[in-house]
């Protein structure tokens, strides 16, 4: 009777030895798909961090495009104004000149006027002095 109690006593022991190793294996089990549970967790805030940062890294690059093209049409803009300005200058200048002719010309027609009036005023003056020399 002694051993059969000795017997069932050491089966009870492994029994229990053998329950506790369970017992600590299946929480060990849990804290693994705990852990698994929160890095994936972890792993998707990551991975919708990283989605964010993207999309504003996109939506900065857009915006710095658009800040691009605007300066371009606006340099266009100004080179567009400098060569109207230049081609206005051009034109004023060409007017200037124009008007300095002109008013050469119109000096030039005067002196010959003058000339002439004058020649004819001292041809006739000749002619009226040798006149009066023929009477």
């Amino acid at each position: 009777k002694g051993i059969v109690l000795e017997k069932v006593g050491v089966e009870a022991k492994l029994a229990e030895e053998q329950r506790q190793q369970e017992e600590q294996l299946r929480k060990m089990r849990e804290e693994e798909i705990l852990k698994s549970k929160l890095f994936e967790e972890e792993a998707e805030k990551i991975r919708k961090e990283k989605e964010r940062l993207d999309m504003e890294r996109i939506r900065q690059a857009e915006k710095v495009r658009i800040e691009l093209e605007e300066a371009e049409k606006a340099r266009y803009a100004l080179e567009l104004e400098r060569i109207k300005l230049e081609k206005e200058r051009q034109l004023v200048k060409l007017k200037e000149e124009e008007l300095r002719r002109r008013d050469a010309e119109e000096r030039q027609r005067r002196d010959d006027e003058i000339r002439v009036a004058e020649e004819r005023r001292a041809a006739q003056q000749a002619a009226a002095e040798a006149k009066a020399l023929v009477k």
